[in-house]
């Protein structure tokens, strides 16, 4: 259910939360040649990445008639948030939140 709102991730951290809420739109602090975006063959190796997750609910209700058999309705209530990744660190097993490689590792 999650991998269908996978573009509002993308819209949340790239439009909202890094250029609107803490500005990020800047080429880096270490050279002006290394822009915020281009294409993924250009950009430079990177160390760390942060990680966000979707924690949706919805709730559906699900009926039986004879005539109909089942039928499946949404009460239009989809709750989503946007998260810090959970993650474990694999060099030490301890949690690591907010990073990609600790995500993929748990």
């Amino acid at each position: 259910f999650s991998s269908q709102l996978r573009f509002n991730n993308f819209f949340y951290v790239s439009l909202y939360d890094h250029m609107y809420t803490r500005g990020y739109v800047q080429p880096t602090q270490d050279s002006d040649n290394i822009g915020m975006c281009g294409c993924i063959e250009d950009m430079p190796k990177v160390s760390r990445a942060d990680c966000t997750e979707i924690e949706a609910s919805a709730t559906f209700s699900v009926s039986f008639s004879d005539l109909l058999k089942f039928q499946v309705t949404a009460d239009n209530d989809l709750d989503v948030e946007f998260n810090a990744c959970q993650g474990t660190n694999p060099s030490n097993g301890n949690d690591a939140n907010n990073d990609l490689a600790s995500y993929i590792n748990r």
